[in-house]
């Protein structure tokens, strides 16, 4: 069973609350964690938010990776029906320029998933599982690293609240999160994962 926080606004709905782009990311995550237990569920369960309606539940990073995988998508058609789709809701930050400077900007984070990607050939034909699991652990810190920095870097070339302004009105609205509980709501971790997995 997907246990899903469709419609339940957890921060924004108080009295007072910034916009969805302007919260922290522990006031995210415990706002996750806060839903699932208003909801009576337990950690059996599969757990899935819904950007369109629940935003703030989001982390930056995760909406700063759909962001890059479908704006710079090798498929031309995903690619340009994303950046037109991210234009007419990102306004005036999403100028002429804007997709030059963030591909120049995320190119580290984009190698850096190709290059994973790329590896998973040489990671299945390896016997040893010990040296599959710290292949893949490496290009996983690898590419968390780059995506962190690569977001670090585009919220100050772009203005710190005008980028996240643009993730959580242009991308979020398109991104559904699936996941188990402690996927989705693991605070050390995800703060690792926010942090580059340093």
């Amino acid at each position: 069973m997907i246990v899903s926080f469709f419609g339940m606004r957890a921060l924004d709905a108080a009295p007072h609350s910034p916009p969805s782009w302007r919260h922290n990311d522990d006031d995210r995550i415990q706002a996750r964690l806060l839903a699932w237990s208003n909801h009576g569920h337990d950690s059996n369960q599969e757990f899935s938010i819904s950007g369109k309606d629940n935003p703030e539940l989001i982390l930056p990073f995760e909406l700063y990776r759909t962001l890059i995988q479908r704006a710079y998508a090798h498929d031309a058609s995903v690619r340009e029906f994303a950046r037109r789709t991210y234009a007419k809701r990102g306004g005036q930050i999403v100028n002429e320029a804007f997709w030059t400077r963030l591909e120049a900007i995320a190119k580290p984070y984009i190698e850096a998933g190709e290059a994973s990607r790329e590896s998973v050939q040489a990671v299945r034909a390896e016997s040893d599982e010990r040296k599959r699991i710290a292949i893949i652990e490496t290009l996983d810190k690898h590419e968390c690293y780059a995506r962190a920095r690569s977001l670090a870097d585009a919220r100050e070339e772009f203005g710190d609240d005008a980028f996240l302004r643009f993730l959580y009105e242009a991308v979020a609205p398109d991104v559904s999160l699936y996941g188990d509980y402690d996927t989705m709501t693991n605070s050390l971790r995800l703060k690792q994962i926010a942090g580059g997995c340093e």
